[in-house]
C-alpha cells in the first residue's frame, strides 16, 4: 500500500471544496429557479399594470441579487425611456425620470434582442443610468430586453454598487424574467386596452343616453310646437273662414237675387270679383291646412268605388268656362274599358282640379287634354297642356313647398306654390306617384299613376240613380251654430226650398230643440264656446229619442274621420254653396218608399220575419248573406234593415260597418236581430251604429213588430 502524500491530500481537499461549492451553487440556483417559477406564476396572474411593474422590479432585484433595479418603458415615438418602476433608486434619475433611448444600454439590448451585461459602467460615463439610493452611479448593470408582440416595449435593468464580474446565472435569471414579464405585460396591456375600450364604450353610451334625452326633449318640444301650430292653424282658419263664409254665402245670395229685383252688370261684376277673391282666400287657407295635416299624418283616406269618367267630365264642365274665356279647349279621354277605380274620390278630385287648373292657368294657346288609361299594374291619368313648358332644372323643384317656376316680380300667374306639393303628397297617400314630363315650347304632362288593385274593403257604388224624389212635406232643418249670421245665411240660402230652418246658438239649446222639433236633419258646427260640436254630436247620438236624426257637420274644421267615428251622417266644410247644401239635405231626407230588408242566413227566420211584415202590409225583401244584402241595398234603397249578426262569410258587423261607411246608406235605420250574447265592446259599438238591438230568444212577435213600426215611423 502506497503512502498518501500531502499533495494528494490537498487535491482531495480541493475537490471536496469544489463539490461543496457546486452543491451550494446548485442549491442557490434551485432556490432561484423556484423563486422564478413563483414569480412567473404571480406575473401571469396579475392584470394590473402598476402592480405588475412593481412585481417585475422586486423580482429583478431578488433574482440578480442586485442593489437596485428598474423597469424602463419605451414611449410610442421610440425616442425616450421612462423609469416606470424602481427599487433602491434615488434622485433626478429615479422613478418617473425620462432619458433618451438613443445611445443607452437599453438600445443595445433591444437591438441585440438579448441580455447585455456591463461589468464596469464607469468606462462609459456618457450613458445615463438611474442613480442608486445613496446617489451614486451604479458600478455594473444587467439589461434584459422586453418585446411585446414583436415591438420594443422596454427593458429590465439590475444595478450593482461596484464593478463586478457578472455571473452567468444572473444573466440567465434576468433573461427568463424578461420572457415572463413580456407575456404578463402583453396580457396586462390587452386587459388595459379592453378596460379602456369598455370605458370608452361606457362614455359613448352615456353620451348617447344624453343625446337620446336631448332628442326626447327636442321631440317633446316639437310635439308641443306641433300642437301649438295645429291650434294656431285651427284658430286662424276659424277666424278667417268664418267671415269668408258669410261673404261668399251672402254674396251668392245677392247674385241669385230675389223676384222683382234687378241688378246692373257693374254690380254683378263687382260681386263676382268679391266672391272670386274670397274663394281664392279659402283655397289658400285650405292648402295650408291640408299641408299641415299631411305633415302631421292626420289626413285620412276613404277609398271607395269611383266613376272615373263621371268625375273627369264633371271636372271638365267646371273648368271649361275659365278655359273658354282664354280661348282654350279642355278635352277628356277615357279608355273604353276604364270606368271605375277604387280610390278616395275627394282627394283624387283635389289633385286633378289643381293639375287641370294649373294647366289652364299657364297655357295661352291650344288647350288641355286629360287622358285616363289602364296600364299593366296601374291606372294612369295624364294632364297634358300646350303651354310654354318647364325648364329641366325646375322640374323637381316645382314640387317643393312655396316654389314658383316664375320668380320674377312681373309674373302674371298667381298662386302660393303649395298646389303641386300637396298634389304629390296626396297622390302618395292614395298609393300612387305623380310625375312630370315637359319640353320647353311643347307643353307639360303631369301623370298620376294609381295602383290597379282594388282596396280590400272598398264600398261598391250603386247603379246611377234618377233625380231625387221631392219631399212630400216641408222638412225641418236645425242649425246649431254660435254665429247668428250663419243661421241667417243658411235660412236665406234655403229660401224657396222645401226646408224650414230653425236656429240654436249653443249645443245645449240645440239638443233641447232637437227634442222639441224632431227635425229631419241637423247642421252642426264644431267650434263653439263651452260645449263644442264633437261633444254635442256625442250627446245627440247617445240620446235614443233623437239619435235617429241625421247630423251633418257644417264647419271649417276638416276632420271627417272624427266626425264619422262619432256618428255624423255627412260632413260639409264651410263655405258651402246652396246647391251642395240642397243636394246633401235631399240625400238625407228623401221620401222613402223602399221595402224592409230582412238579412239572415237562417231560412226559417227569414220566412218568419217576412211573414210578420207582409201581414202588416209592409213590403219586404230578403237576403241570405251580407254580400247579397249590400247588393239589394244599392238597388232598392230599403227604408229599414233587419240584420242578423252571426252569418257565414261577411257577418252582420261588417255589413253594418259598410252601410255606415257609405254616405248613401248610412242614414238607413238598422235593427239588429240576433241570438248572439254580445260583449260590452260589441254592445257599445252597436249602440252607436244601430237603431235598435232585439234578441231572437224569447221576444214576443207583437213586441218585435211594435219595435219595427216605431223605427219605421221615426225613419219616415
Amino acid at each position: 500500500m502506497e503512502d498518501i502524500t500531502t499533495p494528494d491530500i490537498d487535491a482531495v481537499r480541493r475537490e471536496n471544496e469544489e463539490l461543496r461549492a457546486a452543491v451550494v451553487r446548485n442549491a442557490e440556483r434551485a432556490r432561484r429557479l423556484a423563486r422564478l417559477r413563483g414569480i412567473t406564476a404571480r406575473l401571469a396572474a396579475s392584470l394590473d399594470r402598476a402592480g405588475l411593474f412593481d412585481e417585475i422590479v422586486r423580482a429583478a432585484g431578488d433574482l440578480a441579487s442586485s442593489q437596485g433595479a428598474a423597469l424602463l418603458l419605451v414611449d410610442e415615438s421610440l425616442a425616450v425611456l421612462r423609469v416606470e418602476a424602481g427599487q433602491g433608486l434615488h434622485g433626478e434619475l429615479g422613478v418617473g425620470a425620462h432619458m433618451p433611448l438613443k445611445g443607452s444600454f437599453a438600445t443595445r439590448a433591444l437591438e441585440a434582442r438579448d441580455v447585455v451585461a456591463i461589468e464596469e459602467t464607469a468606462a462609459e460615463p456618457t450613458v445615463l443610468v438611474p442613480t442608486l439610493a445613496d446617489g451614486t452611479r451604479p458600478g455594473a448593470t444587467i439589461v434584459a430586453p422586453i418585446r411585446v408582440e414583436g415591438r420594443p416595449f422596454g427593458v429590465i435593468e439590475a444595478y450593482y454598487a461596484a464593478p463586478r464580474v457578472i455571473p452567468h446565472d444572473d444573466v440567465e435569471m434576468l433573461d427568463a424574467l424578461s420572457d415572463a414579464a413580456a407575456i404578463a405585460l402583453r396580457n396586462a396591456t390587452a386587459y388595459a386596452r379592453i378596460l379602456e375600450q369598455g370605458a370608452e364604450l361606457a362614455r359613448r353610451n352615456e353620451e348617447l343616453a344624453r343625446q337620446k334625452e336631448t332628442l326626447a326633449q327636442l321631440n317633446d318640444e316639437l310635439r308641443r310646437a306641433n300642437v301649438l301650430k295645429s291650434q294656431f292653424l285651427s284658430t286662424m282658419s276659424h277666424e278667417l273662414r268664418t267671415p269668408l263664409t258669410s261673404i261668399i254665402g251672402f254674396g251668392s245670395l245677392l247674385l241669385r237675387g230675389r223676384k222683382g229685383e234687378s241688378m246692373s252688370e257693374r254690380q254683378r261684376d263687382n260681386i263676382e270679383r268679391i266672391l272670386s277673391s274670397a274663394r281664392n282666400l279659402v283655397t289658400l287657407i285650405n292648402d295650408i291646412l291640408d299641408l299641415s295635416r299631411i305633415e302631421a299624418g292626420r289626413l285620412d283616406i276613404f277609398r271607395r268605388e269611383v266613376d272615373l269618367r263621371e268625375l273627369l267630365e264633371a271636372l271638365r264642365a267646371g273648368i271649361e268656362p275659365q278655359a273658354r274665356s282664354k280661348g282654350l279647349y279642355v278635352r277628356v279621354e277615357v279608355d273604353p274599358d276604364l270606368d271605375r277605380v277604387i280610390t278616395d274620390r275627394d282627394r283624387l278630385r283635389q289633385v286633378l282640379v289643381n293639375l287641370v287648373g294649373n294647366a289652364v292657368k299657364f297655357t295661352s294657346q291650344g288647350g288641355v287634354t286629360v287622358h285616363a288609361t289602364r296600364a299593366v299594374n296601374a291606372i294612369t291619368i295624364t294632364v297634358q297642356d300646350t303651354g310654354a313648358g318647364i325648364p329641366l332644372d325646375q322640374q323637381e323643384r316645382i314640387f317643393d313647398e312655396f316654389y314658383q317656376a316664375d320668380q320674377s316680380n312681373t309674373r302674371t300667374a298667381g298662386g302660393t306654390g303649395l298646389g303641386l306639393t300637396i298634389s304629390r303628397r296626396l297622390t302618395a297617400l292614395l298609393g300612387g306617384r305623380l310625375t312630370l314630363s315637359s319640353t320647353l315650347g311643347a307643353g307639360s304632362a303631369f301623370t298620376i299613376a294609381l295602383p290597379a288593385t282594388p282596396h280590400a274593403h272598398a264600398i261598391p257604388s250603386p247603379a246611377p240613380a234618377g233625380a231625387p224624389v221631392p219631399p212630400a212635406r216641408e222638412r225641418r232643418v236645425l242649425v246649431i251654430d254660435d254665429d247668428p249670421e250663419m243661421v241667417v245665411l243658411l235660412e236665406r240660402a234655403l229660401e224657396g226650398s222645401a226646408y224650414s230652418v230653425f236656429g240654436a246658438l249653443s249645443a245645449d239649446d240645440g239638443v233641447r230643440k232637437a227634442h222639441e222639433l224632431q227635425p229631419d236633419a241637423i247642421l252642426l258646427d264644431v267650434m263653439m264656446p263651452e260645449t263644442d260640436g264633437w261633444r254635442a254630436l256625442h250627446r245627440l247620438k247617445r240620446d235614443p229619442k233623437i239619435a235617429h236624426i241625421p247630423v251633418v257637420m257644417h264647419t271649417i274644421v276638416d276632420d271627417q274621420a272624427l266626425g264619422f267615428s262619432l256618428g255624423a251622417t255627412d260632413y260639409l266644410v264651410k263655405p258651402v254653396e246652396r246647391e251642395q247644401l240642397l243636394a246633401t239635405l235631399a240625400k238625407l231626407t228623401p221620401v222613402s218608399t223602399g221595402p224592409v230588408l230582412v238579412v239572415d242566413d237562417d231560412e226559417n227566420i227569414r220566412t218568419l220575419l217576412a211573414s210578420i211584415l207582409v201581414e202588416e202590409q209592409i213590403p219586404v225583401s230578403v237576403a241570405a248573406n251580407g254580400e247579397e244584402a249590400l247588393r239589394i241595398v244599392t238597388q232598392q234603397a230599403p227604408r229599414l234593415v233587419l240584420l242578423d249578426l252571426m252569418m257565414p262569410g261577411m257577418d252582420g258587423f261588417e255589413v253594418l260597418r259598410l252601410l255606415r261607411a257609405d254616405e248613401r246608406t248610412r242614414h238607413i235605420p238598422v235593427v239588429i236581430v240576433t241570438a248572439k250574447t254580445l260583449s260590452p265592446e260589441e254592445e257599445r259599438l252597436l249602440s252607436t251604429e244601430a237603431s235598435m238591438i232585439v234578441t231572437k230568444n224569447g221576444v214576443p212577435l207583437t213586441r218585435l213588430l211594435d219595435q219595427v213600426r216605431a223605427v219605421l215611423e221615426t225613419a219616415l
